[in-house]
């Protein structure tokens, strides 16, 4: 099991760890199970029993312990703690791969891209095999805008484990950002194999497919999208801008009204509703839209086209 795939379970598992080493920040509530299990560890000894040799030094146990309390803080979401709590588990044991991986986590959670990938860096020079590093590695590099160097990092994921859907997501999304949309469709069309259930790698096919003006095919994965997720205004949006792509023009009011329900600040949508108005002859309802794109901000290109469709309406 990896890592980012183990989520909640472990809490137990650290509560646990932290309650015999004496870590704990906070009181166990009577009969939880970490004191329970605290209790069970603690077998009937003979009067004339040995203390036995310690497997561990005291050291690794207060490196181990940091960890867990550290792991426990970051899937609390308090990632400042986490970060304290595993750099003084790194002061004790400098080596610990999954603490360095935990703070890359931790510091990617905050926004700091630099330290997240610095830690990644870390951990992967420790333990070279582990793909989850790897992978966010790469997404730490996605939110830099690195997307080439977002690529490799998702490639060295693929080589150690190629069955996880949400690297073949995340690369075919970073393909997508280098206008290299086939690349993007065959790693989306990947990710949707081995999870069909991401709408989100059906709206990037989609959005994929418009950009090589298949727009039959987009709105097909614009439909899948929102069969799975029908609370996405992009989803209704690029919809809504293929169906004015094929004329058409009613379908396509629908899907710019049905996104601007779900985003009302969503400029683009209003701009193409507007023209679809336009379109259709709609005069008026053509005109409030295309005033208010421009009164929310949109990009000088789609400005000139909007002045122009005014300016042809009389406006």
């Amino acid at each position: 099991m990896h890592k980012k795939q183990i989520g909640i379970a472990i809490i137990s598992l650290a509560l646990v760890t932290l309650a015999c080493s004496g870590l704990s920040s906070g009181e166990e509530e009577p009969g939880s199970a970490s004191a329970a299990a605290e209790t069970a560890a603690e077998p009937s000894e003979p009067e004339d029993s040995r203390d036995p040799a310690p497997s561990e030094t005291e050291e690794q146990l207060d490196a181990a312990a940091y960890f867990d309390r550290g792991r426990m803080n970051y899937i609390a979401g308090n990632y400042e703690l986490a970060i304290a709590d595993l750099g003084l588990a790194l002061e004790k044991d400098p080596l610990d791969d999954e603490a360095y991986y935990y703070r890359g986590l931790a510091h990617y959670q905050m926004g700091d891209w630099e330290r997240a990938i610095s830690n990644f860096d870390q951990a992967v020079a420790i333990d070279p095999d582990d793909p989850d590093a790897y992978f966010y590695r790469g997404r730490a590099y996605y939110r830099q805008g690195a997307f080439p160097e977002a690529i490799q990092q998702f490639d060295l994921a693929e080589t150690i484990d190629p069955a996880d859907p949400d690297l073949y997501y995340y690369r075919g999304r970073a393909h997508y950002k280098l206008a290299e949309y086939r690349q993007a469709i065959a790693d989306l069309e990947k990710a949707i194999e081995l999870d069909p259930l991401n709408s989100g790698a059906y709206y990037y096919r989609g959005r994929s497919n418009y950009k090589l003006e298949l727009y039959f095919v987009a709105i097909g994965d614009f439909d899948e999208a929102l069969a799975l997720d029908s609370s996405s205004a992009g989803s209704y949006y690029y919809r809504g801008r293929s169906y004015y792509k094929v004329d058409a023009f009613t379908r396509a009011i629908e899907d710019e009204t049905q996104a601007i329900s779900l985003d009302p600040d969503h400029a683009y949508a209003y701009f193409y509703r507007g023209r679809a108005h336009a379109k259709m002859g709609h005069r008026e309802d053509a005109i409030a839209d295309l005033e208010k794109a421009l009164e929310l901000g949109i990009h000088s290109s789609y400005v000139t086209k909007a002045d122009a469709i005014l300016a042809s309406l009389g406006r």
